[in-house]
C-alpha cells in the first residue's frame, strides 16, 4: 500500500492459498494504483491470476532433471543441475540493464542511477523494475547476488 501510495511499482508475488475446496492453489498478486478524477483519490487494485499448472510443471521439470543428474544420463554432472537450469539467465539483461545492475551493485539508489546515466529517475525505476523481473527476483540485492555470482560484476 506505501508503495503504491507513493507511486512506485509494486512487484508482482507469486502466494500459494488455500481454496475452499481446501486444495492449494499458486496465484500471482498484481497490484495497480488507477488514478481517479480527484487528485487527491485512487483506487487500488488487486489482480489475481492462477499459476498452480505453471508451477506444477516447473516443479515436474526441477525433479526430472534432479531425477536425470542422478542416474548415468549425465556422466559427470553433481545432481543439483536443476537450479542452474531453471536459474534465470543474465544474458536475457539488455547493455543498459546490465549497466544499471552495475550501477546497483555500487549500492547507488534509483534517483542516482537516473543522474548519472542521464535519464529520468521514471526510466531508472524502470530498468530496475524490468531487471527485477527478468531476473525472478523480488529485491535488488537479491538481482546483485545473482549477478554477483554468475559473475556478472
Amino acid at each position: 500500500m506505501m508503495m503504491a501510495l507513493k507511486q512506485e511499482l509494486v512487484p508482482t508475488r507469486d502466494l500459494f492459498v488455500r481454496a475452499k475446496v481446501g486444495r492449494e492453489v499458486c496465484v500471482n498478486l498484481s497490484t495497480l494504483l488507477v488514478p481517479s478524477r480527484r487528485r487527491d483519490a485512487c483506487v487500488l487494485v488487486h489482480l489475481f491470476r492462477d499459476v498452480t499448472r505453471q508451477k506444477q510443471t516447473e516443479r515436474l521439470v526441477e525433479h526430472l532433471l534432479l531425477t536425470a543428474a542422478k542416474s548415468s544420463l549425465f556422466p559427470g554432472t553433481d545432481p543439483p543441475i536443476a537450479p542452474s537450469v531453471l536459474r534465470p539467465s543474465l544474458d536475457h539483461l539488455t547493455s543498459r540493464e546490465r549497466e544499471v545492475l552495475r550501477l546497483l551493485a555500487s549500492g547507488v539508489s534509483t534517483k542516482a542511477v537516473a543522474q548519472k546515466l542521464f535519464i529520468s529517475p521514471f526510466t531508472a525505476r524502470n530498468h530496475v523494475q524490468k531487471i527485477l523481473a527478468k531476473l525472478k527476483v523480488h529485491s535488488r540485492l537479491e538481482a546483485v547476488t545473482l549477478a554477483s555470482r554468475d559473475g556478472l560484476l
